[in-house]
Order: structure tokens, then sequence, then C-alpha cells
């Protein structure tokens, strides 16, 4: 008997806590990310997240993404009329088999949440002996939104 009613109140409970949440905090279905470019190298120093939302920043910011490079690469079209870029970039690895991806985006009431994963290499892999820099740039709809990283 007593653990019926332990599991009643325990359903009791998890239905209130499913109705208790507010449009803030329940995140709301956006388009997924759309890949603009991704690697392991860039020039792009240290560890950073970045939001772009117009064609100079994103000019400035292949320019530095390139900067290591001999020929330099024509950055990609994004169209700031309708879509922003976000990406993040990790910082520097002792080898390869590092990457990072951003995994989805999400409405969070009046603000983005972007969320992305990092992948190290096992533990004893055999991997190159290079440094690698990996990094994700996705294009998602144009908003004045705030925008939160978070790591999964």
């Amino acid at each position: 008997m007593q653990h019926v009613v332990l599991i009643a109140l325990l359903s009791l409970l998890a239905s209130a806590c499913r109705g208790a949440a507010t449009p803030e905090s329940s995140p709301s279905a956006a388009p997924a990310p759309t890949t603009v470019v991704r690697g392991v190298h860039t020039a792009i120093r240290g560890e950073r997240s970045v939001v772009v939302r117009n064609a100079d920043d994103w000019e400035e910011l292949w320019r530095e993404h390139t900067s290591a490079q001999l020929a330099t690469a024509v950055a990609p079209k994004v169209d700031f009329e309708r879509q922003m870029l976000v990406g993040v970039v990790l910082a520097t690895c002792p080898s390869g088999g590092y990457s990072v991806e951003i995994v989805r985006a999400e409405r969070l009431g009046d603000r983005w949440r972007v969320v992305a994963h990092r992948t190290c290499p096992p533990e004893g892999s055999m991997q190159t002996a290079v440094l690698t820099k990996p990094f994700h740039f996705v294009a998602l709809p144009k908003s004045d939104s705030p925008v939160e990283f978070a790591w999964e």
C-alpha cells in the first residue's frame, strides 16, 4: 500500500513540474542550424563563441580565420538580410582527434540558446601529431535577440 501511495505522489509531483514551465524556460522550435563552415584549423586566437549579424563583421572574422593561409579563400556567403551567423572556436588542441559541433539552437523566450558539443580523442588512441584548432560556424534566422552558448 505504501508503494502505491508513493507512486501516486511522485506522479502528481512530476505532472505539477511539467505544468509549471514558463514560455521563457521552455525551448521553442527553431530551424536546425545550417553549417556555413567547419574544420580543425583556424587562425582565430583563443577559445571563442561568436555572433555575427552583418557582412562587414563576417569579412573581418573571416580575415582573422584565414590569416595564416598563403592563399586566402573567399568567405562563404551568408544572407544577412535573413540570417545571422554564430560560431564556436576551441582553444588550441595538442593533436588530431578533437572536434566541435553546434548541435542545436533553441529560442528561449526573448533569447537564443546555442548548444555545442566538444569531442576529444579516446585516451591512448593514435592521433596525428599536429596542433589543431576546431571550429564550427552556422547560420540561424536573423534576430537581434541575445545569444547564449552552452556545452553538452
